[in-house]
């Protein structure tokens, strides 16, 4: 549906170079036409016979299969980079209610949930990227081969649960409620991304002469396959009380403590080195501390006669710890799982080694013979065993009015601030190390061919990512809302929701480096905790929904139709660059700097052009070409045109307003012998079915980081990047996502 990124000339090269490896580019075996997905719900009631109790025993079990496969305007995935997720979970559970006589009643849950998920790539082969011209943006990325992430990745849980519930009277205006929520866990978590090889090479020509310019691999530092396997278990300690307390026929008061104590049964593994370079413990994890949150909340018929309702709470909340996150620090503990970074920057343990496409036997070490028998650890991920999961205060008010007419009206406001966020932070970067073009922070240095070298604490690791407490977190969204009921056929419901979202960092991955690196962009102070817009802020939302029943009464027909519009998601402008450029801070990440916005595009103070060499179809483009079309975008782009002379803030550019319309039709059947049957249509981007060219939601990137400038090299004074910009650039296009085009889905219900 998007123009295509890539001259078609550009591709077929890639594939021919990849058949002359012995690579199969395409061609990828797709698993969910094969393993559709499968879901068993049984639940059996039991009356329990001489006592006042019920026993309800259920079982779950899921089976899915997900074929993830994606393209953008930057990087053009051929077939074999697609990957598959498959899941399988198991959940029985037994529930025991109980009424006593004198007015108690007690709720006992005990279940399991047994849960495997794997991610397989659909071919045994290292990943191969090429950098290429593009013909909408500055460059496209060619990608083939293993799915990185995905060349053994496997996560096993089994989580046991039990919770029981206490209520009873206290007088005749009290029902108090006391509690546990206690979870035992056992975690196996395998992922050596990476494990077949990770190539990227400049161009085709590198590619075809077998010169990568970065290498990636991980495998064992011990020899034992067994080591890089991350196994825990641990417990969540839940209790609480609370009362409901009817001051008055017309207001209710709840009010309540939960305590939550998360305790890992398991430590990391032990590294000595981590300890004697950056004084920190790998088999320190947090475990048994306490987190307590009170809170209370009301309801108040205001009149008496439930026409005008105010309601309300404030409090402290905290769930269950990210798991998935403490995971890190055993799957990454400098002894078990090494990783080699082999590229032209100066603090790389050396260059890449000559391009070897054998994904059983990849190469170890880099072309200096440094690897990992060499003392090249690879990640590490700590943290402090005071560190805090995540906790929030929360506030909340609403009132609700009904008129005559018979329309409820609602207003709500919400304000959320974390109390226990989390930070990410690179303990390995030794700190600013002085400041570049423009002021932009600088972690380490530039060489004349824009070629990017951190100032480390060791090149003996790859990252060592701690994770700290923050408070600046905070969101808050105010709601204005009608419904009416006209008649027993038709009910309308239309709201407004204005919002704003506002953190350090927005945390979007499993993988603490992967939130360390894009959590933001930035071009000052990585250890700086100030906070702007979120990539989850939508300042505007609109909600249009009816239902309409149908006037007969037998084989009852239900039509609803539901219209959401919103604010389209906010983004920004970075750099971006091959073979170590792109990398405009030096901190050893290429897509995480923010642009700088030159008052004057044809001042070489301000920003300088290199010219664009040509590209099978593509004409060369001076300097002068650049500077002209880079001016005319900075003047129709608000963003940029709104800080000129500075760099652009985080977040500040946003996408094109969204609309999504679905239906849903609801057709009963005639009842045989008690057993009904019903048939559910739904439509979802009704405005997609049609017409072709609606329903389609336009952004300028799949991600909040867009690449707009290319970074080729420095200036003549060593300071000032030399950039290119392509005047055939496109703001916006129409995303490639699923979302964008009609799906219909078709049920049947039949219940007995």
């Amino acid at each position: 549906p998007t123009p295509f990124p890539v001259d078609p000339a550009i591709i077929q090269r890639f594939m021919t170079d990849l058949q002359n490896y012995g690579i199969t580019p395409g061609s990828a075996q797709l698993v969910n036409d094969k393993n559709p997905l499968n879901n068993v719900f049984a639940r059996v009631d039991l009356a329990l016979p001489g006592i006042r109790s019920r026993l309800v025993a259920l079982y779950n079990y899921a089976n899915s299969s997900n074929d993830v496969f994606s393209r953008s305007t930057s990087t053009f995935a051929l077939s074999s980079n697609l990957y598959t997720i498959e899941n399988h979970t198991n959940a029985p559970s037994l529930q025991l209610f109980t009424n006593f006589l004198n007015g108690a009643d007690n709720e006992l849950t005990l279940g399991y949930n047994r849960i495997r998920d794997r991610r397989n790539p659909a071919t045994v082969s290292p990943q191969i990227s090429v950098t290429v011209p593009g013909l909408q943006t500055p460059t496209v990325t060619l990608r083939a081969g293993g799915e990185q992430f995905s060349q053994g990745n496997q996560l096993d849980q089994d989580i046991f649960e039990i919770t029981d519930n206490y209520t009873f009277p206290v007088g005749a205006t009290h029902h108090v409620t006391i509690g546990t929520h206690t979870e035992f866990y056992k975690f196996r978590n395998l992922f050596t991304e990476s494990s077949y090889g990770v190539w990227t090479f400049d161009n085709l020509d590198s590619l075809e002469a077998g010169r990568p310019t970065t290498y990636r691999v991980s495998s064992s530092l011990t020899g034992n396959p067994a080591d890089v396997v991350a196994r825990f278990s641990g417990a969540q300690y839940g209790f609480y009380a609370q009362d409901n307390w009817a001051v008055s026929p017309r207001f209710t008061l709840t009010y309540g403590v939960r305590v939550d104590i998360p305790t890992l049964h398991t430590k990391p593994v032990f590294t000595d080195s981590v300890l004697t370079y950056f004084g920190r413990r790998t088999d320190e994890v947090p475990s048994g501390n306490a987190e307590w949150s009170p809170r209370v909340g009301f309801n108040w018929d205001m009149t008496g006669d439930q026409r005008n309702q105010l309601r309300g709470g404030v409090g402290l909340f905290a769930g269950r710890p990210p798991y998935v996150w403490v995971g890190n620090s055993y799957q990454n503990s400098g002894s078990g799982l090494g990783i080699l970074n082999c590229s032209t920057s100066a603090s790389a343990p050396g260059r890449a080694p000559a391009f070897d496409p054998d994904p059983r036997n990849p190469p170890l070490a880099c072309a200096n013979g440094n690897g990992l028998a060499t003392g090249v650890v690879g990640p590490v991920d700590l943290m402090a065993k005071d560190l805090k999961y995540p906790q929030v205060f929360r506030a909340s008010l609403s009132y609700d009015r009904q008129f005559h007419n018979g329309v409820v009206a609602t207003l709500e406001g919400m304000y959320t601030r974390g109390v226990n966020n989390f930070f990410y932070i690179n303990r390995n970067l030794e700190g600013i190390q002085g400041t570049g073009a423009h002021g932009r922070v600088l972690y380490g240095t530039l060489d004349a061919s824009g070629r990017s070298s951190p100032a480390l604490v060791s090149r003996q690791f790859s990252e060592v990512i701690d994770v700290a407490n923050q408070s600046k977190d905070y969101s808050y969204d105010l709601t204005a809302q009608l419904q009416k009921r006209f008649s027993a056929n038709v009910e309308v419901r239309a709201a407004y929701t204005f919002s704003h979202s506002y953190d350090v960092q927005s945390l979007t991955s499993s993988r603490a480096i992967s939130n360390w690196q894009f959590g933001r962009e930035l071009a000052g102070d990585h250890l700086a905790q100030n906070t702007t817009v979120s990539i989850y802020d939508i300042p505007h939302r609109v909600v249009l929904a009816g239902t309409y029943t149908a006037p007969w009464k037998r084989w009852t027909t239900n039509v609803s139709l539901i219209y959401t519009g919103q604010s389209g998601a906010p983004y920004d402008y970075v750099y971006t660059g091959s073979g170590g450029r792109g990398d405009l801070n030096a901190d050893g990440v290429t897509g995480n700097d923010l642009v700088y916005v030159p008052r004057n595009t044809f001042d070489p103070a301000e920003i300088q052009f290199a010219p664009i060499p040509p590209s099978g179809s593509t004409p060369a483009v001076d300097a002068n070409t650049q500077a002209v079309a880079f001016d005319r975008f900075i003047k129709d782009t608000p963003c940029l045109r709104e800080h000129r002379g500075e760099f652009i803030p985080r977040n500040s550019c946003r996408n094109p307003w969204q609309n999504f319309f679905d239906m849903t039709v609801e057709q009963a059947l005639p009842s045989v012998q008690g057993r009904t049957l019903s048939l559910r249509l739904d439509v979802f981007n009704v405005l997609n079915l049609l017409n072709r060219d609606w329903g389609r939601t336009r952004s300028a990137g799949n991600f909040n980081n867009v690449s707009l400038l290319t970074h080729t090299g420095m200036a003549a004074d060593g300071v000032q990047p030399l950039v290119q910009f392509r005047p055939n650039y496109q703001k916006f296009l129409i995303s490639t996502d699923p979302a964008n085009y009609y799906q219909i889905q078709l049920s049947a219900r039949l219940s007995f």
